[in-house]
């Protein structure tokens, strides 16, 4: 799943529908204007990895001190509140 900067993220109860649709996981990748990789979700759903050079702020987010249980090194950002709060209305 695409989605773009400040977009509402995917929540727990999109992942399961889509679960429930196409039997595979879901992940999500927020990409730029001109498609660029921004940040991308994984296997942890624990935050948004981010790519390099790309600030949290920029997505809508603050970043995270703690080392993901994926073990990926990338910084990561949790989105928003107001941002899965919109989310949780759709």
């Amino acid at each position: 799943m695409f989605t773009r900067p400040r977009e509402s993220r995917l929540t727990g109860e999109h992942h399961e529908q889509l679960w429930k649709w196409f039997s595979l996981p879901a992940f999500e990748q927020v990409r730029g204007a001109s498609d660029e990789l921004l940040a991308y979700e994984c296997e942890a759903r624990e935050g948004f990895h981010l790519a390099p050079g790309v600030r949290a702020s920029l997505l809508g987010g603050a970043p995270c001190k703690q080392e993901c249980p994926c073990g990926e090194s990338a910084p990561r950002m949790r989105p928003d509140v107001h941002l899965r709060t919109a989310a949780a209305g759709d």
